[in-house]
């Protein structure tokens, strides 16, 4: 479609990428392939991004670390939207820690160990990234995602 085009120029702050392989980027190694996937480097021109996708009705998907989804095989006519560059992660306060959608589980686990902030030692060994661990309440018998998530900025 045309708009697969005009997305690259009018969004210059985003990573862009053709043809994408979804079973590249997936841990299981499956599915088929996109037109186009978006990586914004931002959570500002994300949703900017998600705004216009939406305005202009054009298809589009989430992609995080890649585990733990299914993609089916064949064309996805669309954009695939990957928060993996949005690797922010601070301390927003004494007890409260920031991570960007594109955080890795690992990551976050290293960070909250270095600044004594407890309750994340449950995801241990659980593959995903921050933004698809909240979207799916990732977590295990003894916890989950929500019992340490206080805010979500959606975009």
């Amino acid at each position: 479609m045309a708009y697969f085009a005009e997305l690259p120029a009018r969004f210059q702050g985003i990573e862009w990428e053709k043809n994408f392989s979804f079973a590249r980027h997936t841990t299981v190694g499956c599915g088929g392939n996109a037109a186009l996937a978006a990586s914004p480097h931002s959570a500002v021109g994300a949703a900017e991004l998600l705004a216009f996708l939406g305005r202009e009705k054009i298809p589009f998907c989430f992609l995080g670390a890649g585990a733990n989804v299914l993609p089916r095989d064949g064309f996805f006519e669309g954009v695939v939207v990957r928060f993996h560059r949005l690797r922010e992660l601070r301390l927003a306060g004494e007890e409260t820690l920031y991570a960007g959608g594109g955080v890795t589980g690992g990551a976050l686990l290293k960070f909250a160990a270095a600044n004594l902030l407890g309750g994340f030692e449950r995801f241990t060994g659980i593959p995903m990234s921050v933004g698809g661990g909240i979207a799916m309440n990732a977590g295990v018998a003894d916890g989950h995602f929500s019992d340490v998530t206080v805010c979500v900025y959606g975009v």
